[in-house]
């Protein structure tokens, strides 16, 4: 028999979950529920950033989308992208990534004239 991993997740979830709601579970259920909850917590992101401050979070996932269209769909009609806070917030983002660029690439330009000539 294989020797199960266990991840961060799948022992958080199991330690969140009433005993009483999973004493009548079979092992062949509790497999795969194991795996499922194993899959979701793998670190499958190409880049995974997860910031904390002031009693705020935000978390910003890249990689492969694996969710099916029906699912996006749904997603998408329950949390729409275009709100007034996220609106605020990516431009804010954009606001901080456009003013670093720009008080960054003289000096940045110079230093590579300087390499150069």
């Amino acid at each position: 028999m294989l020797k199960r991993v266990e991840t961060e997740e799948a022992v958080a979830f199991w330690k969140d979950i009433d005993p009483a709601a999973t004493e009548g579970l079979s092992d062949f259920q509790r497999e795969a529920i194991f795996e499922v909850v194993k899959q979701r917590g793998s670190d499958q992101h190409k880049a995974d950033v997860r910031l904390s401050a002031f009693g705020y979070f935000l978390v910003i996932l890249f990689g492969k989308e694996r969710r099916n269209r029906d699912r996006l769909k749904d997603e998408r009609r329950k949390k729409p992208v275009l709100t007034f806070n996220n609106l605020v917030l990516i431009l804010v983002l954009w606001g901080s990534l456009i003013y670093t660029l720009y008080s960054l690439l003289p000096r940045a330009l110079e230093l590579l004239l300087k390499a150069v000539l």
